[in-house]
């Protein structure tokens, strides 16, 4: 890999089974919009397709080495967040 690329989530809870994210470039109140990615239970992750289960991709190691954070909630509440994170599977849309 030759570039990082800074990617600022802001997402939305659809429902206990699905979360949908808004990638931009920065923070910064001209970010460009870069991505969305929808984040899926496992039970909604058996279901799909075969072929379409190797689009899909945890982000164990974001959240376990801290780059990937929670910014305005609460520390009670950030924990089991960040918990149920662990166990959802991730879809890039670019």
């Amino acid at each position: 890999m030759t570039r990082q690329v800074e990617a600022d989530h802001f997402c939305a809870h659809q429902n206990e089974e699905m979360r949908q994210c808004l990638i931009y470039d920065s923070p910064k109140k001209d970010a460009r919009l870069i991505g969305v990615e929808f984040l899926i239970s496992e039970n909604l992750f058996l279901t799909l397709p075969d072929e379409e289960k190797p689009l899909w991709h945890s982000h164990e190691y974001e959240v376990k080495s801290g780059v990937l954070f929670i910014p305005g909630i609460p520390g009670p509440i950030k924990g089991p967040d960040m918990e149920r994170v662990l166990e959802l599977k991730y879809f890039n849309q670019k």
